[in-house]
């Protein structure tokens, strides 16, 4: 009799240790996420919008000399321009309406 106690004792444990194993899930697909690099493409000063041509002419960088231009374009479909200006190439970004955004 005794024998048999510890047997279903034991048989009880393992099923309920065994149970509770089989009840834990695996993540085999963590989430992954993923962003998108903004579209940069080189454009002209005579290409960009009137809105961004008028503020640039209106800044306090007019005066300086425009290295390169780059029309940004993010995953989200917002457009800026960055000018790289001056002999320190430093970087004006302006919104599609015309306001210096950095």
């Amino acid at each position: 009799m005794k024998n048999s106690v510890k047997a279903i004792i034991i048989a009880s444990v393992m099923g309920i240790s065994g149970s509770a194993f089989a009840a834990q899930s695996i993540d085999n697909n963590p989430a992954i996420e993923i962003t998108a690099e903004p579209t940069k493409t080189e454009i002209a000063f005579d290409d960009l919008p009137v809105l961004v041509q008028d503020a640039f002419k209106g800044s306090e960088y007019s005066e300086e000399s425009i290295n390169k231009i780059f029309q940004v374009v993010e995953e989200e479909g917002d457009t800026s321009y960055e000018f790289y200006v001056g002999a320190e190439n430093e970087v004006i970004t302006f919104s599609q309406e015309g306001e210096i955004t950095e």
